[in-house]
């Protein structure tokens, strides 16, 4: 009969996991805003870059910053700074921030801009500027709408429009994109502690230093096992 053994080792196998985020955690560089379904998500700066800068380039349809959706504002700020030469506008303010050890900041996208409105700005978090007079609470959007006009939204009662001038001077809010962190653990399924759900070797991979086919036939069986006990011994 062939039997199977357990390898005679002994470790501590500690996994540290982190905390699972929340919206509204302060986390790499800024507030989390929106999560997806793999572990990523978005965070938003933890104050305005601006209290009134122009969108930029008016009169000018800047090719390929008109995308609305969820995770396109990072290419439309691209867009917007291949396509616009002018300084200091919404755009290039977020692209050229360091903030908290991140640098990879962009002007949000309509549905990125509105996912921050939603989910801190009306729960009381992030410090966005509204009710505070005329003129306040109105925020750029990485999206153009045509070329004398981009959509910008009103923190103040939610609403979005999409002919807001490029020359008008709005707040601006940056925000950074984050992906799901690595799974640390043991790659190698040869090793004892081999780890199914890691996605990156943390080389902590342990390996048995016992050879459990003692007669070299190939397989473990009883004739190891009574090798096995008359070498190391068995429990009393």
């Amino acid at each position: 009969m062939r039997l199977l053994f357990t390898a005679l080792a002994c470790w501590i196998s500690v996994s540290l996991s982190a905390q699972e985020l929340l919206i509204g955690d302060t986390y790499q560089g800024g507030i989390v805003f929106y999560l997806d379904d793999s572990g990523g998500g978005l965070i938003a700066a933890p104050s305005d870059q601006s209290g009134g800068a122009e969108w930029g380039c008016y009169e000018l349809l800047i090719q390929g910053a008109n995308d609305a959706n969820i995770g396109a504002g990072n290419q439309n700020t691209i867009d917007i700074i291949t396509g616009c030469s002018q300084p200091e506008i919404a755009a290039v303010l977020c692209s050229n921030l360091t903030l908290n050890g991140y640098d990879d900041w962009f002007l949000p996208s309509k549905a990125e801009l509105n996912l921050m409105y939603v989910n801190l700005s009306l729960q009381g978090l992030g410090d966005f500027s509204v009710n505070n007079g005329p003129g306040t609470g109105l925020y750029w959007s990485s999206t153009q709408s045509d070329s004398d006009n981009a959509w910008e939204q009103n923190f103040n009662n939610g609403f979005q429009g999409n002919n807001a001038g490029k020359v008008n001077t709005n707040n601006v809010r940056a925000i950074r994109a984050f992906s799901a962190p690595p799974v640390l653990g043991c790659l190698d399924p040869n090793a004892l502690n081999y780890d199914p759900d890691a996605t990156e070797d943390d080389g902590s991979c342990l390996y048995s230093t016992l050879d459990y086919d003692g007669n070299g036939d190939g397989c473990v069986d009883g004739e190891d096992l009574l090798n096995f006990l008359q070498e190391y011994g068995q429990c009393d």
